[in-house]
C-alpha cells in the first residue's frame, strides 16, 4: 500500500481520477488513489473558492478533459466524435454558398475534428480494455482519412465557382 501510495501522489489529480474513471487501477490501489484525493481536498485552503471556479468553467473543463483524454471512453466516442459531428452537420446544410460552406471547415469544423479525434484517441490509449481501444483507434484513423477527404472535396468545390 506503501508503494501505492508513493506512485500515486506523484502525478497531479486529473491524473488519478482518470485511472479511477477508466478502470486502471485495482481495488486497494482505487482505495490508495481515493485517499489521496481525499487528503488534497481537505489540504487546499481555497476548496470553496475553487469549487465554485469550477462550476463556472463547466464547459471549459469538459472541453480540457476531452482533449486529455480524461473523460471516459464511451462518452468520448458516442458524444464529441459520433453524436456532435452528427449535430454540427445540420447547420452546414443551411448555409447558402460553397464560399461560406469553406469558410466554415476551415474555422469551426476542422478545429472540432482535431479536438475530437484526439481527444478519443487519448481516452483510448488509456483504456482498461485493449480490444476497445484498438477498435475505436482503428475507428478513428479511418475517420481521419475521410475528414481529409471530404475537406479537400468541399474545399474544391467552394473555391472552384
Amino acid at each position: 500500500m506503501n508503494e501505492h501510495y508513493k506512485k500515486l501522489n506523484k502525478l497531479q489529480s486529473y491524473e488519478i481520477r482518470s485511472m479511477i474513471v477508466n478502470n486502471l487501477l485495482d481495488e486497494e490501489t482505487v482505495e490508495v488513489a481515493n485517499k489521496i484525493l481525499l487528503e488534497r481536498i481537505r489540504n487546499s485552503d481555497d476548496n470553496i473558492s475553487a469549487n465554485s471556479e469550477s462550476e463556472r468553467l463547466g464547459f471549459a473543463n469538459y472541453l480540457s478533459d476531452h482533449w486529455r483524454g480524461n473523460l471516459p471512453l464511451i462518452l468520448s466516442f458516442w458524444v464529441n466524435y459520433v453524436l456532435l459531428p452528427v449535430l454540427m452537420s445540420f447547420p452546414v446544410q443551411l448555409l447558402s454558398s460553397n464560399i461560406t460552406k469553406g469558410i466554415f471547415l476551415l474555422l469551426i469544423w476542422v478545429p472540432f475534428a482535431i479536438w475530437s479525434l484526439v481527444g478519443v484517441w487519448r481516452s483510448a490509449s488509456s483504456h482498461r480494455n485493449l480490444l476497445m481501444a484498438y477498435v475505436v483507434k482503428a475507428i478513428v484513423i479511418l475517420g481521419v482519412f475521410g475528414i481529409v477527404i471530404e475537406a479537400f472535396r468541399i474545399s474544391i468545390e467552394a473555391f472552384s465557382k
